[in-house]
């Protein structure tokens, strides 16, 4: 596919960030994100085994949210990245990854 078929496509731009913070002591972080720029349906995100499908929004150009259901631990490692695009592509992907 030519680059200038995916200008105009949707673009994807996953910010995976942990709703809290803070040190050990049995406290819990979701990894959460927003999807921008979802037109079609069938965006599949994974993170660690588990899968997320990310619908696009009602109102096309507004960002959808996305978090998963396993929490992790202080000191585990999560790494979100598509894998499955949705048809009719033109993603650009930020794939975050880190160590909690």
């Amino acid at each position: 596919m030519k680059f200038s078929l995916i200008r105009p496509a949707a673009m994807l731009a996953v910010a995976v960030s942990l709703a809290s913070c803070g040190g050990g002591g049995g406290a819990t972080y979701t990894v959460a994100g927003t999807v921008e720029g979802l037109v079609y349906p069938s965006l599949v995100l994974t993170n660690n085994g588990e899968d997320v499908t990310v619908a696009p929004p009602a109102k096309a150009g507004d960002p959808v949210t996305f978090s998963y259901s396993k929490k992790l631990e202080y000191g585990d490692t999560y790494s979100v990245s598509v894998k499955i695009d949705p048809p009719r592509r033109g993603i650009r992907q930020e794939t975050g990854s880190s160590r909690r």
